[in-house]
């Protein structure tokens, strides 16, 4: 019972706080571009603006599956990331939280955590494969 109220406590956080921290930035920037008028107009010395950039596992899904952002829906590909991020790190912690020892445990977490993240991400980029949301490069 313990371990199930880890993995839910878990799950929720991590989505919280990846929502509050990356979703909801992009969804904001989304409704700017649809709405220029009630951007504000900042002048940048950057190269690439910080506005234009997109999350980093946005940009693995796009360089690595050749995705094409125009024929996906870009609101629901951020919500399935947060979803799936939650669900590979509350895996993480609940499977390491059944060893005892604490330096096991960052190894293992460390090891584990990439290994899920690389295999969920990989599912993802095959899914929107599939659904022939691919650029022809």
């Amino acid at each position: 019972m313990e371990q199930i109220l880890l993995f839910i406590g878990t799950f929720l956080l991590v989505f919280l706080l990846y929502y509050f921290t990356t979703v909801r930035k992009e969804l904001r920037k989304e409704k700017l571009k649809k709405h220029p008028r009630k951007a504000k107009k900042k002048k940048r010395l950057r190269a690439k603006p910080k506005e234009d950039r997109l999350p980093t596992e946005v940009q693995y899904l796009v360089i690595r599956y050749h995705l094409d952002l125009k024929k996906i829906s870009y609101t629901k590909l951020l919500y399935l990331i947060a979803l799936v991020a939650s669900l590979d790190i509350s895996l993480v912690v609940t499977i390491v939280s059944f060893i005892p020892w604490i330096i096991v445990q960052l190894i293992v977490g460390f090891v584990l955590a990439l290994g899920v993240i690389v295999i969920s991400f990989h599912f993802i980029g095959k899914h929107y494969e599939k659904k022939g949301n691919k650029k022809h490069v």
